[in-house]
């Protein structure tokens, strides 16, 4: 049974990808996306490459976020007003400094709660906690 977007918008956490979630219900809009999350997220979680985050409500997979390190090179930004915001936010003077960076690999939500603006309430939370962690 479909849930309310407003009720999952209130109540819908994260808890880290493991061996005990079923993933045999999730189907979102993107073969690539659903398969990715039933066979390989795990393993690639478990070499470390990244972690991901399912989205639940209730117990139910309403998605899931996959973040990875990566490293963000100033001199490759081409826009110089948001290479000057990210320096100057920072306080850096070297153009070719190597920032970390946190990269959203992949991001999808399940099919049924698609196109009802649950998607980008849950991406601003995601942003939001890559910003200030221990929240996710």
């Amino acid at each position: 049974m479909n849930m309310n977007i407003k009720y999952i918008k209130d109540n819908y956490y994260f808890e880290t990808l493991s061996h005990e979630h079923d993933l045999s219900n999730f189907v979102c809009d993107s073969n690539d996306l659903t398969d990715f999350l039933k066979n390989d997220a795990l393993t690639q979680q478990q070499n470390k490459l990244n972690i991901t985050k399912l989205i639940l409500c209730d117990g139910e997979i309403i998605g899931y976020v996959s973040l990875l390190t990566d490293t963000l090179v100033l001199k490759n930004i081409r826009e110089n007003r948001i290479k000057n915001e990210i320096k100057n936010q920072l306080n850096i003077s070297n153009r070719k400094r190597l920032l970390p960076a946190v990269k959203i690999g992949r991001f999808a939500i399940n099919k049924k709660y698609s196109n009802k603006g649950l998607g980008s309430h849950i991406l601003a939370n995601i942003i939001y906690n890559i910003k200030f962690p221990n929240r996710m």
